[in-house]
């Protein structure tokens, strides 16, 4: 689904606040925007499964995610919960990296989307770019103990 007006002036200013995109200059956040998709989850609806390989970045527009690990056949490890403008994936988006958690909705919720493809074709058209991004995730994971 499209971004509408709204969405866009919205994610403007949710990725101000991601580290991650920082160093983006203001027309490539305008290029960038145009790549983001927005979906709609039903509470309780799987958006990651730990295991699989990431392709997307993903950033709350409404809603709240449970970030969580099995732990013996029904039970779960919370890890957090994420709300609105939290985000998760920003290292998927450079390695493609497995998964390393689990992320479900814990009511409805709308997400907004940028996939991997979609990302490169900016980040390769600017080495700069990619260089100043990689900086930007390292510094982020070493900011955490999990990522999406």
């Amino acid at each position: 689904m499209e971004l509408s007006a709204d969405d866009e002036a919205w994610l403007v200013r949710a990725l101000r606040e991601v580290h991650f995109f920082s160093p983006l200059t203001v027309g490539e956040v305008d290029q960038l925007l145009k790549s983001f998709q927005k979906r709609q989850f039903g509470k309780r609806a799987r958006v990651i499964r730990k295991g699989d390989f990431g392709d997307f970045f993903c950033i709350i527009r409404s809603g709240r995610l449970l970030v969580w690990l099995p732990r013996l056949s029904f039970l779960k490890k919370r890890l957090a919960t994420l709300g609105e403008g939290s985000y998760f994936g920003e290292s998927a988006l450079l390695s493609g990296e497995r998964r390393n958690a689990n992320v479900s909705t814990l009511e409805e919720s709308e997400l907004l989307f940028l996939y991997q493809a979609d990302f490169l074709d900016l980040i390769d058209k600017n080495p700069e770019l990619r260089h100043r991004l990689k900086k930007s995730m390292e510094e982020r994971r070493s900011e955490q103990s999990w990522s999406g």
